[in-house]
């Protein structure tokens, strides 16, 4: 049966390569940016945008299992997104500076033929150092993580 990973993110991807199973990809198109997050659990908000990921492409490949996944960041009961630009990305940084905040993470396995949809969410606390000025420029100018909820990626530090 093929897998299809509905991701575009390069961790994703290392963690499937880790299974050492055959899988192709396929990103989601979904626009995260049209769901407000407004007035949802961060655990069902994570949960709810992976079931959008798998669904759209279980419904154009009903035979494969597909994978979508989605990771938030929350502090002080807020939910962070991806930042839009350099400000966004050092401002949250800085937020996070000498703080513990919650990541959480929302997995969607989906396979329309055979009625399957399991989806789940993980929730883990990190903890950051202060951060120095100079250090979250650099990390930001470095690994561009606009792509990256909380405007970070663990495996980056």
């Amino acid at each position: 049966m093929k897998i299809i990973l509905a991701s575009k993110s390069p961790r994703r991807k290392q963690l499937m390569n880790i299974l050492n199973i055959p899988y192709s990809i396929i990103p989601s198109t979904i626009d995260e940016s049209t769901i407000s997050s407004n007035g949802k659990s961060p655990s069902y908000y994570c949960q709810l945008l992976a079931s959008m990921k798998s669904a759209e492409l279980s419904s154009q490949h009903p035979d494969a299992i597909i994978i979508g996944g989605d990771t938030i960041v929350v502090i002080d009961e807020r939910i962070i997104e991806k930042p839009k630009n350099t400000i966004e990305a050092i401002t949250m940084l800085k937020a996070l500076s000498g703080k513990t905040h919650q990541v959480y993470t929302g997995i969607s396995i989906q396979c329309k033929s055979k009625n399957i949809e399991c989806t789940f969410s993980e929730k883990t606390s990190v903890t950051f150092h202060d951060l120095l000025g100079k250090d979250i420029i650099y990390y930001v100018n470095s690994y561009l993580p606009f792509d990256k909820a909380g405007g970070y990626g663990i495996q980056d530090w």
